[in-house]
């Protein structure tokens, strides 16, 4: 692993720090994960919802948080139906607010940020005819990072509705089908935050790696 630069593997050594003390103190982190949860189902269902969106938004906004364990714990929390429908409605509303923002607050900064990412080369050679279809299906493709490509839409000519729409449409089989299995796991959701936590940070040290092997063979 010469090809990493210092940052590449201070990330490293910080999620691998991270993992660790999740394991040895995952217990605790259990704990708090059950608080939270009684606390939405106990707050009613309205007040419930209302935190839930909201930190389901937060968690779209804010890059490095992933979004997708959000639509388990609606499962949940609300159950498969309701949960979805929760879902849904936040993680569009989550995604316009980050369109709006690319769009009006940071156009500028996005542009010279991504302008070599290979999702957003991307999504300007499909800006003239298919930006549409390509938002769509990257809601449908669980790899694709939800909040970037909310972002880097904002900074292309595409209608603020026709991001919505096709947000929350690609958003639905997905979400489906995370709602419909947090329902499913209810009675074993300590033992698969603990693995979901697991595969996460090795997920994140994985890209790490990749995307700095690529960047050195110049892809």
């Amino acid at each position: 692993m010469d090809y990493l630069e210092v940052k590449d593997k201070i990330k490293i050594s910080l999620l691998v720090m991270i993992l660790v003390l999740a394991i040895i103190f995952f217990k605790n982190v259990s704990l708090i994960y059950l608080n939270a949860e009684s606390y939405l189902e106990n707050s009613g269902m309205l007040t419930g919802i209302l935190i839930f969106s909201g930190l389901m938004i937060l968690a779209i906004l804010i890059l490095p948080i992933p979004s997708s364990p959000f639509a388990v714990v609606a499962g949940i929390v609300f159950g498969s139906y309701i949960g979805m429908i929760i879902t849904l409605i936040s993680a569009t509303i989550g995604a316009t607010i980050a369109f709006i923002i690319g769009r009006f607050f940071l156009h500028n900064y996005f542009a010279k940020r991504f302008k070599k990412n290979k999702i957003y080369r991307k999504m300007l050679e499909e800006e003239n005819k298919h930006l549409l279809k390509f938002i769509f299906f990257s809601r449908l493709i669980p790899k694709m990072p939800f909040d970037l490509v909310s972002y880097m839409a904002g900074i292309t000519s595409m209608p603020i509705w026709k991001f919505a729409l096709a947000t929350f449409l690609g958003s639905i089989p997905i979400v489906f089908i995370l709602t419909f299995f947090g329902e499913l796991i209810e009675s074993y959701r300590i033992t698969v935050l603990l693995i979901f936590i697991i595969l996460f940070i090795i997920y994140k040290i994985h890209g790490i790696i990749i995307h700095k092997r690529y960047y050195m063979r110049g892809y």
